[in-house]
This record gives C-alpha cells, sequence and structure tokens, in this order.
C-alpha cells in the first residue's frame, strides 16, 4: 500500500494575500518584494480568486487608474484544494489544466497555503537527487562485489 502524501506537507504556508479592492500596482510591489507570483484573493477571509505577477504584468501598461483593483482582475474560482487532499491528485490537476497554483484553504474554507509549479518543482528535484544517489549506491555495491569476486580468482 502506498503512503498518501498531502499537499499541505509541500506548500507555502500562510502565503501573502491581496484583498478584493486592494489596486493592481500594490500587489505588484508586493509581489516584486517578496518574490512571488500568485496573490490568493480574499473576501471576508475566503478565497475569491486569484492573481498572477505575469497577468498583472500584461494589464498594468494599460491601467492608468489607481482604482483599477485585483478583485476587477483576479481569476474568479481558482483551483482550490482542502488540507489534506493527496498531492498527487493536486499535481494532476495542476498539470492537466495548466494551473499555475492550488490555493490550500482548511474546513472553514480559510487560505492556509499555496502550492504552486515552483514548489512542484522543488518535489521533483528531491526525488531526481534520491534517485542519482540511489543508482550511485547501487553501482558501487555492484562494483564491490565484482571487485570481490575477482579477488578470489
Amino acid at each position: 500500500m502506498r503512503n498518501t502524501v498531502a499537499v499541505d506537507k509541500h506548500m507555502t504556508r500562510y502565503p501573502l494575500v491581496a484583498a478584493k479592492d486592494m489596486s493592481i500596482h500594490r500587489s505588484l510591489q508586493l509581489m516584486r518584494e517578496y518574490r512571488i507570483r500568485h496573490l490568493p484573493v480574499i473576501d471576508l477571509n475566503k478565497i475569491a480568486g486569484v492573481v498572477s505577477e505575469r497577468d498583472l504584468h500584461r494589464l498594468e501598461p494599460f491601467v492608468e487608474s489607481a482604482k483599477v483593483t485585483v478583485g476587477d482582475v483576479m481569476v474568479r474560482n481558482p483551483y482550490v484544494a482542502k488540507v489534506g487532499t493527496p498531492l498527487e491528485e493536486v499535481t494532476d490537476v495542476m498539470a492537466a489544466h495548466k494551473f499555475g497554483c492550488a490555493v490550500v484553504v482548511n474546513d472553514s474554507d480559510e487560505v492556509i497555503g499555496i502550492f504552486t509549479t515552483v514548489d512542484a518543482m522543488k518535489i521533483l528535484t528531491s526525488i531526481l537527487r534520491e534517485e542519482r544517489y540511489d543508482s550511485q549506491y547501487e553501482r558501487a555495491i555492484e562494483d564491490y562485489f565484482e571487485w570481490d569476486a575477482s579477488m578470489g580468482e
């Protein structure tokens, strides 16, 4: 039986969030300052949407007014995963729909984390390093036994 790893084990906990009335200029400032690419948008402590740095950069030249808010341009109904959702399920949905992130919520639908493609790449890197280590270890054992066998000749 396989162990199931939950998304909350690898998510960024308590991410920065934007209120629906935050200006897109301010949200871009936050993204640059904290070097992040996605901001969950909340309304009354519940997830209302998500904005990405790429989307805001595309809009920025066309938006002259500081009155345009993230609530005006956010992606409504973003991909949301409940705490405890299997990581495999989250990554499968993200890949199938080309989502850049999954907003993770608790049982009260409050944002408690975000899982992004960067988080997925960190996991992949860890797996690849482990496989490389395992294969190097296996080769060392094989080499030892070949050497040991040749010594007995």
